[in-house]
């Protein structure tokens, strides 16, 4: 039941036995009746200067909203009040709610959520709040008193989230809806360029020892939540591991020979990627001993190249010896 106060002035000693007359129709949000109209009495009570009636819901069927089009007050001489007008909604019914939204997602991808909310009694509802609770436990306000109906999560952290929408009717009846969204967590792609160009897995790379070269793993990609929190490990040879840095320069390699390299690069789930080639540092001073035992040789070969230049020549070139006509040849 539900008492009502109202302003009402009595008459000197005329208050009790009073009863309040109505009536009523059923309406839409705006007043208007949708069937005839119907009568209802209900008595008056009084506490000190308060005058109130106690509505009965059964007596208000079906739910929604009455048009109260006349009402008065007959005191206890049967004198009948000045009438008045007003709106009643008599609603006991939920409003309906849903979350409309995927079930799975990437890390990082934009998701839209559109809360879904009726409410046939009153003919108005609003969304007081949605909420997403990653996993976490971190609460996140997409909306709060916002007359709209879609939004947009952006999830950071693999796993399960928790979506939560309250929504309110005309009554103040409150009703909440759930969704679940599976967040998956997507690898990273270990990427490396010598000197700007692109390193692909099992190549070959050459370098001069001394001179300065760059191998840059700082164009390795992941989604932009984890890729501030990426880890960059390299391995050279069977002994040396480093941790922690993206850039590999020539300081690193201060000796000729050909190293087996492998950049493995993890993201804050453990998900990884790598990467492996071969890098040989060429040392191109040759050695003086070399270099003495080549000169004789080459030496050698250029006079063969003369000498078979020369013998070539004088087999092609004849001797040429005048004639006159008419003679003999000698």
């Amino acid at each position: 039941n539900v008492t009502v106060d109202l302003p009402i002035v009595f008459p000197p000693a005329r208050a009790n036995g009073s009863t309040v007359e109505m009536e009523r129709c059923p309406a839409s949000s705006s007043g208007v009746c949708k069937s005839p109209s119907s009568l209802i009495s209900t008595p008056l009570s009084h506490v000190d200067s308060v005058t109130s009636a106690t509505f009965n819901p059964e007596d208000w069927n079906p739910e929604g909203h009455w048009s109260i089009t006349s009402m008065v007050v007959i005191d206890g001489v049967l004198s009948r009040s000045t009438p008045a007008a007003w709106h009643l909604l008599h609603d006991r019914t939920a409003p309906n709610a849903s979350i409309e939204s995927v079930m799975d997602a990437n890390e990082s991808d934009r998701v839209q959520v559109v809360v879904n909310a009726t409410d046939t009694t009153s003919g108005e509802v609003s969304l007081l709040e949605l909420r997403a609770t990653s996993p976490n436990g971190e609460v996140r306000i997409l909306a709060a008193s916002e007359a709209g109906s879609e939004f947009i999560l952006q999830p950071d952290i693999a796993g399960v989230w928790s979506l939560l929408a309250t929504v309110q009717d005309g009554a103040g009846l409150t009703q909440t809806a759930h969704h679940n969204l599976t967040v998956a967590n997507l690898a990273p792609q270990a990427k490396v360029r010598l000197n700007g160009a692109v390193v692909g897995n099992g190549d070959a790379l050459q370098v001069k020892l001394g001179q300065p070269f760059l191998l840059d793993a700082s164009t390795s990609k992941d989604t932009a939540s984890d890729f501030l929190e990426l880890n960059h490990v390299w391995w050279i040879g069977e002994d040396v591991r480093l941790s922690g840095v993206d850039q590999l320069t020539n300081e690193r390699f201060q000796e000729a020979g050909t190293f087996d390299i492998r950049l493995e690069i993890v993201d804050d789930d453990g998900a990884s990627d790598e990467l492996q080639f071969s890098l040989e540092v060429r040392n191109e001073d040759a050695p003086l001993g070399d270099a003495v035992a080549f000169g004789p040789l080459l030496v050698i070969l250029l006079g063969l190249f003369l000498v078979g230049v020369f013998l070539a020549r004088q087999r092609t070139e004849g001797t040429n010896i005048p004639t006159w006509p008419g003679e003999p040849e000698t």
